[in-house]
């Protein structure tokens, strides 16, 4: 993570929380994932989404200086 820029940082977080919502919905571990997720479809959307904005974090690199 030192080497993202800060969009990177940000993309790479809203990934994590996307494919973590969906892991969560999935796999019901929230007593009530109704709050997170309405249904197993947006679920099984939410985790591609989420690996994609995880992959794509790192083409935010910051630039070297020298």
């Amino acid at each position: 993570m030192r080497k993202h820029s800060i969009i990177g940082k940000i993309t790479f977080g809203l990934g994590l929380i996307f494919f973590i919502f969906g892991c969560v919905a999935l796999l019901g571990l929230s007593d009530d994932s109704s709050i997170i997720v309405a249904n197993k479809s947006i679920a099984f959307a939410y985790l591609p989404l989420g690996i994609s904005l995880i992959l794509t974090s790192f083409l935010y690199t910051k630039k070297n200086n020298k």
